[in-house]
């Protein structure tokens, strides 16, 4: 089990110039599963970076934790339609209660992307 810090490294290796160690850091955060990378992972979908934050979604999708479904279902309309779209695929896959509700009404999205996740 990963500690708070190597999580944190983690996610915070999610933002590094480096493409081939945002994926590393992404595949060991999805390989974890960690319920503690959870709150990290909902605070880098607030990161300045486009990519950070969509492969946080991603992340929080692959992770089962249905806590992440607030913070996916607040982006949903991100004026970036790949972050958006990344979110409805994450809510789709997390499952989470009141998640279909909220991607049925996705589907009316201006975002043919976001409407085919929905």
């Amino acid at each position: 089990m990963a500690t708070a810090e190597e999580l944190a490294a983690l996610v915070r290796t999610l933002a590094d110039p480096d493409g081939h160690a945002r994926g590393r850091a992404a595949e060991s955060l999805m390989k974890l599963r960690a319920p503690a990378a959870t709150p990290l992972l909902i605070a880098a979908l607030d990161h300045d970076d486009d990519g950070t934050r969509q492969l946080a979604a991603r992340i929080l999708g692959e992770s089962g934790d249905p806590k992440a479904a607030a913070a996916l279902i607040a982006i949903l309309d991100n004026p970036n339609d790949s972050i958006a779209r990344e979110a409805a695929v994450a809510l789709g896959t997390l499952k989470a209660a009141g998640a279909e509700d909220v991607l049925t009404r996705t589907m009316q999205s201006r975002n043919a992307g976001v409407r085919t996740a929905a």
